[in-house]
């Protein structure tokens, strides 16, 4: 039984297409990790704008305070 042996040069060009694919990826994992962050951060402003609302406390506005705490927290709502 032989063994085929890849040529060297195809070998090059999929590491390259790897190495392009990981590149890609790490900058869409960069770009929505800011885009979490400038979501998260609208949020908290606007949970903290909510306790500002003398309507506030028993209201379906205070659930979802509490829901968007639980959020940031890690916590499944």
């Amino acid at each position: 039984m032989s063994k085929k042996m890849i040529p060297l040069h195809v070998a090059d060009q999929a590491v390259a297409a790897c190495e392009a694919e990981i590149q890609k990826l790490r900058e869409e994992n960069a770009r929505l990790k800011a885009e979490v962050e400038r979501l998260t951060k609208a949020g908290d402003a606007m949970a903290k704008l909510m306790f500002i609302d003398k309507d506030y406390i028993g209201s379906p506005k205070q659930e979802a305070v509490v829901e968007w705490c639980k959020a940031t927290e890690g916590k499944q709502p």
